[in-house]
């Protein structure tokens, strides 16, 4: 069962954004769904791949606040560095071999869940009211 459901509650609008929305979504509950299946090495190939998608989300959220010249684009790339900092710190207790995956594994899940459903509806809603308007 998945972590999180994609809804409409969630778009913003701009189309592009709502895609990879929906793919970092996945990618959660990839994350979340693999967390007590596979080995330690294979929940953190699936980590990665989560990580690189995050970078490419936020540089192209990123690039188009600042084309639409979003005046809010300094703070916003502030939550973006501190959620990169945080699922970098995730990670390395995935690969703690002291740590328990499926805990690590679980908690990291939840809390992806969590920031982004708070984000998208918050912070992203901001921006895409500004561009849209």
């Amino acid at each position: 069962m998945s972590l999180f459901v994609w809804g409409q509650k969630y778009a913003i609008g701009v189309e592009e954004m709502d895609q990879q929305h929906q793919q970092l979504v996945d990618l959660i509950n990839e994350v979340y769904d693999h967390r007590d299946h596979h080995s330690r090495e294979h929940l953190c190939k699936i980590i990665l791949s989560l990580i690189q998608y995050i970078e490419k989300h936020f540089r192209s959220e990123e690039d188009l606040m600042k084309n639409f010249h979003y005046p809010d684009l300094k703070e916003h790339k502030r939550c973006h560095d501190k959620l990169k900092k945080k699922v970098a710190d995730l990670k390395n207790e995935v690969l703690d071999e002291n740590k328990d995956v499926g805990e690590s594994g679980t908690y990291l899940g939840i809390f992806l869940c969590r920031w982004l459903c708070d984000h998208i509806l918050n912070e992203d809603q901001k921006y895409a009211k500004f561009i849209n308007k």
